[in-house]
């Protein structure tokens, strides 16, 4: 899939929250044995390799904040992700379906990922 954005020459953005979330589940994937020690640790150095351009997360939290009562959401973390998109007017792409249902009826910036042909 990182191909296709690359052929297409689309930058990949984020928050600095991606840092956190990213390397927390990778370390719970080793914790939980589902990695081993050395997979962990070549995930996680991959993960840093990433050319993603990232925005400090503080920047979002009163617009996050706004989404999130604006689609009536119960937690935060996700609408970071969407205020930052909507800052940048650029599509927000997600494996988490449930929160692009949450987000259609409000924001046409939030895609699936399971909807790109690779």
């Amino acid at each position: 899939m990182k191909q296709h954005w690359e052929q297409a020459a689309e930058e990949f953005v984020s928050t600095t929250f991606l840092q956190l979330e990213a390397t927390s589940v990778l370390r719970n994937q080793v914790f939980r044995q589902n990695l081993t020690q050395d997979e962990g640790e070549e995930a996680i150095e991959t993960f840093r390799a990433l050319p993603i351009r990232y925005y400090p997360m503080e920047r979002f939290l009163g617009p996050a904040w706004d989404v999130a009562k604006r689609v009536n959401a119960p937690r935060l973390y996700d609408m970071i992700y969407i205020a930052l998109a909507e800052a940048i007017s650029c599509d927000l792409w997600t494996a988490d379906r449930r929160l692009v249902r949450l987000l259609a009826p409000h924001s046409p910036l939030a895609n699936w990922i399971g909807d790109v042909d690779i």
